[in-house]
């Protein structure tokens, strides 16, 4: 039995099988609404139901609470429909637009570089092309039905392997076998694109973007692609790790900001917070030799200075986080006099990178672990 289900904000319509997510049916009929995990973790897709029913399928609490749910909230990626459906949530433009596929892979080359990071380089089958959008992700679909994401390192624009930034996680099934077993000319499998965290081509706004560790992957695409499409945006990227050998290709980053006149790059290791920018003084310190260094990089937080971007609602922000570490930081990222939140784009990932966000008239705090 199927469902009809109305957007309420275009007035588009699509059908919901019985048992189906209700993400899962917007995007098999290429209507794009926003997403990240698709597991009930991260939030990125909840909204409204106007009218109807639905069933909330399991999901964390910190992504839909008890007073949400009451209030008629939903989370679209774990919610099946009862009945016919009218929602309000926004529609992501340019993600129907691009066919998602199951595709084969062979492990073109494992280059480590750091203790705990390599970069995997997948070669497609000679008569495949993955289209994706800047920034988005795949999903290696394991052998025991299980998945990984990972973000698109390279611009889609771009010749040769698909490139992914793998950190080693001790313990963890996939990673243990990236960093032990895994040798050049293994077959692999994986679903994309996947994921709302993409590059908004249309937008004049800076960019500012923020990552730890290797959530740098994503952001290297959309910078990589900007320049490619000569979008003209100045582009910031704030870069912070626990360890200054976190920052596993921080000479390339510098590269790519010698090279185009929009591009900035702060980066830092992580561990304390800004003296000189917030109004009460961090006690955290960091240890010697950690520090980092590069422009406003003191410490160890890595601070977006409003003097760069203009007024902070100004700038489109891309930050990399886990689910929970992202809605910290969009309580934080507000203009004065005006919305109290603005919205951020989002990515995959599931481990906790973003520590906390502390901002004052002067600055915006990024503080950042691995």
């Amino acid at each position: 039995m199927a469902f009809n289900v109305t957007l309420r904000q275009s007035g588009r319509q699509f059908q919901v099988e019985q048992d189906e997510p209700v993400l899962t049916a917007a995007l098999r009929q290429g209507i794009g609404l926003p997403y990240g995990c698709k597991n009930g973790a991260c939030g990125s897709c909840k909204g409204a139901v106007v009218n109807g029913q639905v069933e909330q399928r399991a999901h964390s609490s910190s992504a839909l609470s008890n007073d949400e749910k009451t209030r008629g909230m939903a989370l679209f990626c774990c919610a099946t429909a009862c009945s016919d459906l009218e929602i309000d949530i926004r529609e992501v433009a340019g993600v129907g637009d691009v066919q998602v596929k199951k595709l084969p892979c062979r492990v073109n080359a494992i280059e480590r570089k750091a203790d705990d990071v390599v970069v995997l380089k997948l070669q497609l089958p000679a008569n495949e092309r993955l289209q994706y959008l800047a920034g988005q992700y795949l999903e290696f679909i394991l052998k025991d039905g299980k998945r990984r994401s990972y973000s698109m390192a390279n611009a889609p624009h771009a010749e040769g392997p698909i490139e992914l930034h793998i950190r080693h996680m001790p313990g963890g099934a996939f990673t243990d076998h990236v960093f032990n077993t895994m040798k050049e000319r293994d077959i692999l499998r994986f679903e994309a694109p996947l994921g709302t965290f993409f590059l908004r081509e249309e937008s004049d706004k800076p960019i500012v973007l923020l990552a730890s560790g290797t959530g740098f992957a994503p952001l290297k695409a959309i910078v990589e692609h900007a320049v490619f499409k000569n979008l003209n945006r100045p582009m910031t990227l704030y870069w912070g790790a626990r360890r200054k050998k976190d920052l596993y290709l921080l000479e390339l980053a510098e590269q790519m900001g010698a090279r185009d006149s929009e591009f900035q790059v702060r980066a830092g290791a992580v561990g304390a917070g800004c003296e000189r920018c917030v109004d009460r003084p961090c006690r955290l310190r960091a240890s010697r030799g950690d520090r980092g260094s590069a422009g406003s990089v003191r410490v160890s937080g890595v601070c977006v200075r409003r003097a760069g971007h203009g007024r902070i609602g100004a700038a489109r922000f891309h930050a990399t986080s886990s689910p929970a570490r992202r809605r910290v930081l969009r309580g934080f990222v507000h203009e004065r006099g005006g919305s109290r939140q603005r919205r951020l784009s989002k990515t995959p990932t599931r481990r906790a990178v973003c520590k906390f966000v502390v901002y004052t008239g002067a600055c915006l705090v990024v503080f950042f672990r691995a």
